[in-house]
């Protein structure tokens, strides 16, 4: 198997052509979770000693549902940091962007909260 990553965005499977892979954080629940669950990049270091695996999954809700919130994230501490937003336009909103994991995220924040 060759396997190999470089700069941290590029892998190659076998004999399957060079491909980029930008990792973008969980935004799903960075909303859900009011900001309070922060996803990180996943990273491995393998050796020649140990297997290691490596599960990767992906939460792709309907079209029109809408993220938001959940309200017991929600108090005077920890105020409402994103607005509510149908799935389907915060992906377009996203993929007609430069790709950064932030962009999703900027569109969910609420207006009041641009800046923090």
């Amino acid at each position: 198997m060759d396997t190999r990553i470089e700069n941290n965005s590029e892998l190659k499977y076998e004999k399957i052509a060079w491909g980029t892979s930008l990792p973008v954080p969980s935004v799903q629940e960075l909303i859900w979770s009011n900001g309070m669950y922060k996803s990180i990049e996943h990273r491995a270091v393998t050796n020649k000693e140990k297997v290691r695996i490596s599960i990767a999954a992906n939460m792709f809700p309907a079209d029109m549902m809408e993220l938001e919130p959940v309200e017991t994230m929600i108090d005077e501490q920890c105020p409402n940091m994103y607005k509510k937003v149908k799935f389907l336009d915060l992906i377009k909103y996203g993929m007609s962007k430069t790709m950064d994991g932030k962009i999703f995220i900027e569109y969910a924040k609420e207006e009041d909260n641009q800046g923090s």
